[in-house]
């Protein structure tokens, strides 16, 4: 059985780093159906990691959190740690998905093949600023040869053209309708407001997909706080 699931929304400004989590897990095996809610923001030494996508095999197999927080061991940087992780997570990854590909033909044909199976994200707060580095694994496949993977790096800073920078793990489109159409609704009702309204819209678009509590985390000039979590969100240690 593998785990699957969605939604992590990313605002970064020069001075905060705002994410967002939903609690939504997908299993799947020959047939789709609900898993236990999660927490999908975890804190790896002193870098952050988020995850969307299939996130681990039940038969422990395959685990990306485990996986990441193996990459972030003497690795004290955000980059560091999303090169270590994409070195360790493509065979077992991609060994998952060639099994998917055989338990569920119908899933992984919808929404495996030629799309982001994995998306992960490694951010934090280091002596230069704010650092988000974000890794989306995607699946090929030609013919009847075995399924490859590509990677998909998106860096901030160097990656990010604007002072404010929003990303997603997951999600659909509704999220970048609503932000065009409604390009003050930050300004007049704050990041906490606007990342809750975000989870909600596709809470609303994709109750398959995206389901409550959702867990909010801030990183700025004070260090890392939960802004809101759930119980199975460990508190974080003093700093």
């Amino acid at each position: 059985m593998l785990h699957a699931g969605t939604l992590i929304v990313f605002l970064m400004t020069a001075a905060e780093l705002w994410v967002a989590a939903d609690s939504r897990v997908v299993a799947i095996g020959a047939q789709q159906t609900d898993a236990t809610t999660i927490c999908k923001i975890h804190k790896l030494g002193a870098v952050f990691y988020a995850e969307a996508g299939l996130l681990k095999d039940t038969t422990g197999r395959f685990n990306a959190a485990a996986i990441a927080e193996q990459a972030a061991v003497g690795h004290p940087t955000v980059s560091e740690v999303a090169h270590a992780f994409e070195a360790r997570v493509l065979m077992p990854l991609m060994d998952t998905v060639s099994q998917l590909q055989t338990l569920n033909p119908p899933y992984y044909h919808s929404h495996v093949r030629e799309q982001a199976a994995l998306q992960v994200a490694f951010f934090g707060a280091e002596r230069r600023g704010l650092r988000l580095a974000i890794r989306r694994f995607f699946i090929h496949t030609e013919g009847h040869k075995r399924p490859s993977a590509s990677i998909d790096r998106f860096d901030c800073p160097g990656d990010c053209d604007h002072a404010m920078t929003w990303a997603f793990l997951g999600g659909s489109e509704v999220l970048n309708r609503f932000l065009e159409a409604n390009p003050r609704y930050l300004t007049e009702h704050g990041s906490r407001a606007t990342l809750q309204r975000l989870m909600d819209l596709e809470v609303i678009a994709h109750p398959d997909l995206v389901s409550p509590p959702v867990d909010i985390l801030q990183i700025g000039p004070e260090g890392p706080a939960w802004v809101q979590r759930k119980p199975s969100c460990p508190p974080l240690p003093p700093s």
